[in-house]
């Protein structure tokens, strides 16, 4: 992509949306949440977006968190560069996952990410970090994985697992709670850069298509892009047989 094209023919404020995950695998739901953020911004914000990335977590990462349901990182990548070979504006970031020795925190990866994409252009590229709403609202979460965002813009999308679960209050609740960790780093302006989104389907979540694919379920292949499942199915990821 052409930025300084984009720079010329917009006089929009430039936006980069980062996205980041275990994608154990990546799924159809991650890449539908990027175009709805995308165009949603664009017609409604009025926001130019000038690229959208996929951060995968580490190694080390992933393997904590999934255990002997983890992808090995090579695989993760190689199925998110499949999954948006198609994409005109979507790529992979991987500069948290090549991290062998490393912990990155969110803020990091997106300050890391600001700098690299703000070295060549004229206009200044804000990245908007997307978070879902689970995340921020979960008491699990340690807060060093949400803070030191208020140098850049946060996106949080609206995340449920089935439609009875669905939580009508959770713009206010995430609000409040990033009100209370940003009360001493500028709130009331960070604040204005926050954007609630909400999204109409239920969470479809990497893990339960770990869960289909160890059981045999073959309805994961619908969740999947058809060369994600190819190669799952090719490379026998998480032990598949074609039994």
């Amino acid at each position: 992509m052409n930025t300084q094209t984009t720079n010329v023919l917009s006089s929009k404020p430039l936006i980069a949306l980062l996205l980041n995950g275990s994608f154990n695998p990546i799924h159809n739901q991650n890449l539908d949440k990027l175009e709805r953020i995308k165009e949603d911004l664009e017609k409604e914000k009025k926001y130019e977006i000038v690229k959208g990335f996929i951060s995968p977590n580490s190694e080390k990462h992933v393997n904590t968190e999934y255990l002997e349901k983890s992808i090995p990182l090579k695989h993760r990548v190689e199925m998110i560069k499949l999954a948006i070979s198609k994409s005109p504006w979507i790529q992979i970031y991987e500069e948290e996952s090549s991290s062998l020795n490393e912990v990155y925190l969110t803020h990091q990866v997106v300050d890391n990410l600001s700098r690299s994409l703000n070295k060549k252009t004229e206009r200044p590229i804000k990245v908007m970090y997307i978070c879902s709403s689970d995340y921020i609202l979960n008491e699990e979460v340690q807060n060093l994985e949400i803070n030191h965002l208020e140098e850049h813009g946060l996106i949080i999308i609206e995340e449920y697992i089935e439609d009875i679960k669905r939580n009508p209050n959770w713009e206010k609740e995430c609000e409040k709670k990033l009100a209370e960790l940003y009360k001493e780093n500028g709130w009331e302006t960070f604040k204005e850069e926050i954007i609630y989104i909400k999204y109409n389907e239920p969470t479809i979540t990497s893990e339960k298509i770990c869960n289909m694919i160890i059981n045999g379920n073959n309805n994961w292949k619908k969740l999947c892009s058809t060369d994600v499942v190819t190669y799952i199915e090719t490379n026998k990821i998480l032990k598949f047989s074609s039994k």
